[in-house]
């Protein structure tokens, strides 16, 4: 993978599946990388390697960590989701310097985003070379498949999330029957002709996950090389755990190997009535690590 954020073989890989292998994963992994490998790879894969879907995943799992940005900690967690389509997305700790710690992206949320902004419906596995911590339980507990949800350990082990978290409190508790990956939309109205970034971001806020505060955000951000990258607010029942819409789309661009420092154009687009207004939040993101300013628009819920 030659990019800003990847720029080394799996050659020197701690693990040994990926350093001896090197030259098949560095191929897999080379541009354009996506922050996914779609079904037709996993598949050919576990043919190649007589691997089960969860051996295969625990293999890849320590690749994740090629895509972790911790400069306050410098801990190193990796994660994948196997999604229903086949496709296995990756995941990685994401921390800002110059920042509050609560606005790190944790590496298991990392991965379920990623699946999310490539309209993913299910995921069935996630696996994680740490055991999760609550934030990230109570976050994979807004999943609509968080009953059934495996969870796998880079040992192998395998659990479900109710021995994680037992007694859980979560969408239903708050009466949301539809949950984290359904499908939601709302339909939003501009009073403006957006240029591309402003109709990415406007997408995104139609596509809000928000079933407890009704706030529609949604972000794009542009980089140097002229590729765009969106994000989507996404709540949670226990609401810390919540993610911004500009935070989602740092994942998307730092799990397709990306430099957030390359950014040139930040725009988000929120419904003027938004209850829980992501704004000061997102600019306090984007000021961290760079002097480019936010572009704010409204827009106006349909009925």
């Amino acid at each position: 993978m030659n990019t800003s954020n990847y720029n080394r073989s799996f050659k020197e890989s701690d693990s040994e599946f990926l350093s001896k292998h090197y030259k098949l994963f560095d191929e897999i992994f080379s541009d354009p990388f996506e922050g996914f490998l779609d079904a037709d790879i996993v598949e050919q894969l576990k043919d190649n390697f007589s691997f089960s879907t969860k051996e295969l995943l625990v293999q890849i799992l320590p690749a994740a960590e090629h895509f972790v940005r911790a400069p306050i900690s410098n801990f190193r967690v990796g994660s994948l989701v196997y999604a229903d389509s086949g496709n296995v997305y990756f995941g990685a700790n994401i921390e800002l310097e110059n920042c509050p710690l609560h606005t790190t992206i944790h590496s298991e949320q990392s991965a379920i985003i990623n699946a999310m902004l490539h309209k993913e419906r299910k995921l069935t596995a996630l696996a994680t070379t740490v055991t999760p911590c609550g934030h990230c339980r109570q976050f994979i507990n807004e999943l609509n498949t968080a009953d059934d949800i495996r969870i796998i350990l880079c040992n192998g082990d395998e659990t479900n999330l109710d021995d994680f978290l037992p007694n859980r409190f979560g969408p239903k508790n708050l009466g949301n029957n539809k949950m984290l990956m359904d499908k939601y939309y709302q339909e939003l109205e501009i009073d403006f002709v957006p240029s591309l970034l402003e109709s990415e971001a406007l997408e995104q806020a139609k596509l809000s996950y928000s079933p407890y505060t009704y706030t529609f955000s949604g972000a794009a951000i542009k980089l140097k090389n002229g590729e765009i990258f969106q994000g989507t607010y996404i709540e949670n029942a226990a609401f810390n755990p919540s993610v911004n819409p500009m935070n989602a789309a740092i994942v998307n661009c730092v799990m397709s190997g990306k430099d957030i420092k390359d950014i040139t154009e930040a725009v988000l687009i929120e419904d003027e009535e938004a209850p829980n207004s992501q704004i000061e939040f997102s600019r306090i993101i984007i000021n961290s690590f760079s002097d480019v300013k936010l572009q704010v628009k409204n827009a106006v819920k349909v009925d």
